[in-house]
């Protein structure tokens, strides 16, 4: 490698966790705030706030109600205690099955940009090591590394109740 070159790696993992929606449901339509942890794998993690409007469809599909929506809002993305924040957006589909008056099944598909991101950059007197099958070795080289959270897919299941 010569000076300016670079390395990309792109990770995918699974995670389960919790999320919380509280907001105004009608005949037609949801709007809610959703806020919880999207992703928390080793040091790494990326937690949201988001606004969310879904339209219900007119469709009936064995009991279930299935709905399109949209959501903007704020993430923020966390290594190793270093963080920074940044603008949310995406879709979501889904659909909701009414179980009684105030409890409803959901099962949905969510698909989120962000542009959170992290870089630091620092000094390598000398580095060297393994990517992959090539080796490298660098002489007063300058290191820069960023993470960044900016194409987030979940599948999610849920139960709601209404007060």
């Amino acid at each position: 490698y010569t000076a300016g070159d670079s390395i990309s790696v792109s990770d995918s993992d699974r995670d389960a966790n919790i999320n919380f929606k509280f907001g105004i449901v009608n005949t037609n339509a949801r709007y809610y705030i959703q806020s919880g942890d999207i992703y928390d794998v080793d040091g790494i993690s990326y937690k949201s706030t988001t606004l969310n409007y879904e339209r219900f469809l007119d469709s009936n599909i064995n009991g279930f109600k299935p709905y399109l929506g949209a959501h903007i809002g704020k993430g923020k993305l966390d290594v190793l205690g270093y963080n920074n924040t940044g603008t949310e957006y995406g879709i979501q589909v889904g659909a909701l099955k009414q179980i009684n008056n105030n409890l409803s099944f959901e099962l949905g598909l969510r698909h989120s940009r962000s542009n959170a991101k992290l870089t630091d950059s620092t000094v390598a007197t000398t580095e060297s090591g393994t990517i992959g099958s090539s080796t490298y070795s660098l002489t007063n080289a300058v290191l820069e590394a960023s993470i960044e959270a900016e194409k987030m897919t979940s599948l999610f299941i849920g139960l709601n109740y209404k007060f």
